[in-house]
């Protein structure tokens, strides 16, 4: 018979196995939804991702480059100027009626040697100027009205003018009101002058030789160009605006740019012969294209608040010999400086780029010293400079472009063969023996574009992990070439940089440069193969050009047999495992070292790497990065030095610094646990530790058991006593 007592003990067993299935079932809910959540937010990253990528690529395909020079860009920049500024026909878009045309001729007059009109804000234009010339005295008002605007080409082509004595009330002077007006040398302002705006072509081609501006705050587009006889202008602090080719080809010898002043646009002092010096402000943030282009300046300093030149800023300065440069620019543009005088440069810190024949042709330019930022010199960055005999290369520099250094006496000093600038493999000098293996040093950075262009006997190239680009060209009508492995570190191949060859017979091309000219006609090397790893540029680039790829076996390392703590003064060495091929190792480094082939022995299976003892004991107390390199790539994996006190108590690991994933070039491995699946430390001082899973389920589902068997056992005992 059952008693209360053990009624209410079952009754409390069920109530307690019921509680905890759905403890369970809630937790078991839970992962599943975080799982799906989590699987559905990945997916949506990697749309967007694609669709950014996708989108990047097709506004890079979309840009189209131009290569204009000199006068033929100013005369495309002038006419564009010209048609924004051509009078409008219409108002608004609609015919002008008859009813505003007598409104026109109502507000229209003439005073003394003036034409004039009332604008809407009760002020006057003058509108025409028909008297003798001379020196011309500008009335303060008309009819109690005061005189704010010299109008559209008032005084246009009028040879008579040799002087114009304007108003404290103007403050504008519109399109052309004073262009071509060939005697007019002297334009006069009272002290309390309001001008505000001079427009375009105000004065173009007329005869000024200085002109004194303290209150405008706007001068338009080619105001003053072609004024030969103009020497001397006065900008005031109030002037925000300098636009296009405002004084181009003027006589200009002084002028003050105010702090007022941000950027100077396109053409603003091209062909100005006789403008020596100028100082800019560190108010100036841009200087636009050809802005000094083929002007007379000796020296010019960008202050540091410069962060953009443009293309061929100071073109053809033939008198320019020092340029030194600030330290917020990141890019010298292209033909930036080229074909001036220089012989001293100095070149920011910020600079990253030097743009296409940025210096090319300063024959006198004997030394450079390139900034420890720079990462690249584009095409024929340098060319010309015959007398660069000394040049800097930072480790930061990994991309150079064809010819960037031709024709200077630092190429002509290179002995014959593999020449390299820094960390970039530059260009192969002379003549090539037959059959010739080249194999790029260790740590080569880049490969300059048209490096082996045309090298027949070139057979075979050996291109070490790290290499990060091969520009345009690099391997082009190396015939007997017939296949290349490329290593998962090379990010970008550029065009025809590989299994091409020149052929009379082959298909005509055009390449895709807007800076250098290279065409013919060419043909695939026959079976050309490829050799990279999956996802790489090197696929991408076989891919896209039709050629054959097979793809080299991904680099892991494997956890199991990998070794990621050591402590100080053990007997053993540590031991790492990686899935590539023990063929296609190269070497080791330690934190970006490289190690001795002495520190490390190597094994079958694919390769097991241990390191000694001696070694591993000059290591520091710490985290250091360990990176397996092969002939395609390369895997990093971590290492955790211990001092032998921290196993003796002395010091506790973080449970939460687990080993590091290995990552590299071409994928990642993990340094996980180590063979032996108990807890504590083995012979070798290495930690070892079990593993663990999500046991939370199990572990509940066991007590519920025991108190299952706890409560039977207490219904059979009173049972019996019974």
């Amino acid at each position: 018979m059952i008693t209360r007592f053990e009624r209410r003990g079952i009754a409390l067993l069920l109530t307690m196995i019921m509680c905890i299935s759905m403890v369970c079932s809630g937790s078991m809910v839970a992962y599943a939804e975080d799982g799906t959540q989590a699987e559905a937010a990945e997916g949506t990253t990697e749309e967007t991702e694609k669709s950014a990528g996708e989108q990047g690529a097709e506004e890079a395909i979309s840009e189209e480059g131009d290569d204009q020079t000199g006068e033929e860009a100013e005369t495309e920049t002038i006419s564009e100027t010209e048609k924004a500024s051509s009078p409008e026909e219409t108002k608004d878009g609609n015919e002008v009626t008859e009813e505003e045309k007598d409104a026109e001729a109502k507000a229209a007059g003439s005073f003394e040697d003036f034409d004039y009109q009332v604008l809407e804000d009760g002020t006057v234009e003058i509108t025409k100027y028909h008297g003798a010339g001379g020196a011309v005295v500008v009335p303060d008002t008309i009819e109690g009205k005061n005189v704010s605007s010299i109008g559209r080409e008032a005084f246009v082509s009028n040879d008579s003018v040799t002087q114009v004595n304007l108003p404290a009330t103007v403050t504008e002077l519109q399109y052309a009101s004073f262009g071509a007006c060939r005697n007019l040398a002297k334009v006069i302002l009272p002290e309390n002058s309001q001008l505000k705006t001079i427009g375009g072509y105000a004065f173009f081609r007329s005869g000024l030789t200085e002109m004194d501006c303290p209150s405008v705050q706007e001068i338009k587009e080619l105001a003053f160009r072609e004024c030969e006889q103009l020497i001397s202008v006065t900008l005031g602090n109030k002037l925000t605006f300098l636009g296009v080719a405002a004084f181009a080809h003027s006589g200009i010898q002084k002028i003050n740019i105010p702090e007022s002043l941000t950027g100077i646009e396109e053409f603003v002092f091209y062909g100005c012969k006789d403008l020596r010096e100028i100082a800019l402000p560190n108010s100036i943030v841009s200087i636009g294209e050809y802005a000094f282009a083929s002007s007379g300046l000796n020296n010019i300093d960008l202050p540091d608040s410069v962060t953009s030149i443009g293309d061929r800023a100071f073109e053809r300065c033939e008198n320019l010999n020092t340029a030194n440069i600030g330290n917020k620019l990141a890019y010298i543009s292209n033909y930036a400086f080229a074909d001036c005088d220089l012989t001293t440069i100095k070149i920011g810190n910020q600079v990253e780029k030097i743009g296409n024949y940025a210096f090319n042709g300063n024959e006198r330019l004997a030394e450079v010293e390139l900034p420890k930022n720079v990462t690249a010199l584009e095409y024929a960055a340098f060319r010309y400079c015959k007398s660069l005999g000394r040049i800097s290369f930072p480790d930061s520099l990994e991309k150079i472009g064809g010819i960037a250094l031709d024709n200077t006496a630092w190429y002509a000093a290179q002995n014959d063969g593999v020449v390299y600038a820094g960390k970039v493999l530059y260009r192969y000098k002379g003549n090539m023996p037959a059959d010739t293996v080249v194999d790029v040093k260790d740590g080569t950075k880049g490969i300059a574009a048209f490096a082996f262009d045309g090298y027949q006997n070139l057979k075979e190239i050996n291109i070490p992990n790290r290499v990060t680009n091969i520009g345009e060209f690099a391997f082009y009508d190396c015939g007997a070439m017939t296949s290349v492995v490329i290593p998962a570190s090379v990010t970008e191949i550029g065009q025809m940089a590989l299994g091409y060859r020149a052929s009379e017979n082959g298909t005509r091309f055009e390449d895709e440069s807007e800076f250098y000219n290279v065409s013919g006609y060419c043909e695939k090397i026959p079976d050309f193969m490829i050799y990279g790893v999956e996802g790489s540029a090197a696929q991408t680039y076989a891919q896209g050009n039709g050629f054959e790829f097979t793809a080299l076996k991904a680099l892991k390392i494997v956890p199991e047999v990998t070794d990621n703590t050591y402590i100080i003064g053990s007997s053993e060495g540590v031991t790492i495992t990686c899935t590539g091929e023990l063929k296609d190792f190269v070497s080791v480094f330690m934190d970006d070292q490289e190690v001795d082939k002495s520190n490390y022995t190597l094994a079958e299976g694919s390769t097991i790497l241990t390191f000694a003892t001696k070694y591993l004991n000059t290591l520091s107390v710490g985290k250091h990065k360990v990176t397996m390199n092969y002939t395609y790539g390369s895997v990093d994996t971590e290492l955790n030095v211990l001092d032998s006190n921290e196993e003796q108590g002395g010091g506790k690991p973080n449970p939460d610094d687990g080993p590091g994933e290995g990552s590299g070039s071409q994928g990642s491995g993990s340094a996980g646990s180590n063979n032996s699946q108990s807890g504590g430390t083995n012979t070798s001082g290495r930690l070892v530790s079990p593993k663990t899973g999500d046991t939370s389920a199990v572990m509940l589902w066991l007590m519920a058991a025991m108190c299952a068997a706890g409560m039977c056992a207490l219904v059979i005992v009173r049972r019996r006593r019974a």
